[in-house]
């Protein structure tokens, strides 16, 4: 019979050592990052009721954890910050002056229906800009995002930002049904374009027309890409949706940001309640997007709240694993004390300590014992305290 007790249940795991030090520095800088532009930091229960996470405009239910409370009543797990947020300022913040700006780190939890063997705990940072609607807000939300991966020493990377309204329109335009569109979004979501193109191919729309949305589905591009997708659908209401997005390109031009954006209008994000913009950002090394955001107008008013708003979150774990192999980690030595050197030591090793070397004391009485631990654990070097003296005993054979 399986041990429960040394198992762990599917989709978490353990932190150790130098990673679990790294995921905690990462989580204090992204967290005073945002806070010093301006962002509130905010907390939200682990569970809540599980309304909060399943409004209409989320219609998130199957990836909820849920549970019965003792009351009988129905809670969900926290799967997202940004519906946990939208209840705090209808229910918390809501008589103040507009907008309001909130930061946070917090893990999140769903149930990955479809990809089996995923993640289902997640630590994810963010912020939520409510109460503006001006074009201003998209682009300091977007601003932060890439000062804040560069702050982290990341370039390789580029913004996807495309409009969740585009297609939505486009296909209303083509009077598609309702069964017909949930379909097509559904099939983006999983990015499964073959079945995306033979489904199309089903329908009554004109061949060409049906090449050109399959070709925006398989395609990104700068601001040519942008002037060809106007161009290309300029006969139908949805390229009105184009425009905000090339003011947002020139105001990230002034920012000399405009060279990490690529427009994309095959990207889709976990939440459905995105009214406006919509970016993710990849970047070299991660298979999956490292930031995801946009803008939900309409998300507030399921809390009575009739406020614009648009946001991002950032993927904690996916930074640890892109930094976890480049980031100089700090000398680490094992202290030995042979004497009376006690004070000594102890003084030299706070020394140490202020610049950032990790000393760790040492409970054997030799230092060839203490050597081999040493070795065992990968430790920079041995420091021997004796007739109030030290020597460093390089792990790598060369003594100081």
């Amino acid at each position: 019979m399986k041990n429960y007790r040394l198992q762990t249940t599917e989709g978490v795991r353990d932190y150790l050592g130098d990673e679990a030090y790294l995921k905690k520095k990462i989580e204090i800088k992204v967290l005073d990052f945002l806070y010093r532009y301006g962002y509130e930091p905010v907390k939200t229960p682990t569970f809540e009721y599980v309304d909060v996470f399943a409004t209409d405009e989320t219609s998130q239910q199957p990836d909820l954890y849920t549970l019965i409370n003792h009351q009988g009543e129905f809670l969900a797990l926290r799967n997202d910050m940004t519906s946990a947020i939208a209840r705090v300022v209808a229910t918390k913040d809501h008589t103040s002056l507009f907008p309001k700006k909130y930061c946070y780190v917090e893990n999140t939890f769903r149930y990955p229906v479809r990809y089996q063997g995923k993640s289902h705990e997640f630590t994810q940072a963010g912020i939520e800009f409510i109460g503006s609607k001006d074009i201003q807000s998209d682009v300091e939300v977007i601003k932060i995002a890439i000062q804040c991966l560069k702050s982290f020493h990341l370039s390789s990377f580029a913004v996807h930002v495309g409009d969740s309204q585009f297609l939505k329109t486009l296909f209303q335009d083509l009077k598609l049904s309702q069964q017909e569109q949930e379909v097509l979004q559904d099939y983006i979501e999983r990015k499964d374009f073959v079945s995306f193109k033979s489904f199309l191919k089903k329908t009554n729309l004109p061949k060409d027309l049906v090449d050109s949305i399959i070709n925006l589905m398989l395609s990104a591009g700068k601001i040519s890409y942008l002037n060809q997708v106007k161009e290309q659908f300029k006969e139908y209401s949805c390229s009105k949706c184009l425009n905000h997005l090339f003011e947002f390109y020139d105001l990230l031009k002034l920012l000399h940001l405009e060279q990490y954006i690529v427009f994309d209008f095959s990207i889709n994000s976990y939440g459905r309640y995105y009214t406006g913009i919509i970016f993710q950002i990849f970047t070299l090394g991660l298979t999956r997007p490292i930031v995801s955001g946009g803008r939900y107008d309409d998300l507030l008013k399921e809390f009575g709240l009739d406020v614009p708003a648009i946001g991002f979150g950032l993927d904690v774990d996916g930074l640890i694993e892109l930094l976890k192999t480049e980031q100089k980690q700090e000398k680490r030595y094992l202290s030995i004390v042979l004497d009376d050197s006690i004070l000594f030591s102890e003084e030299e090793n706070q020394k140490r300590r202020a610049h950032h070397e990790v000393i760790h004391e040492s409970i054997f009485k030799t230092v060839e014992e203490t050597i081999a631990y040493g070795k065992e654990k990968k430790y920079d070097g041995v420091l021997v305290y004796q007739n109030q003296n030290v020597t460093l005993i390089q792990l790598d054979g060369e003594d100081q």
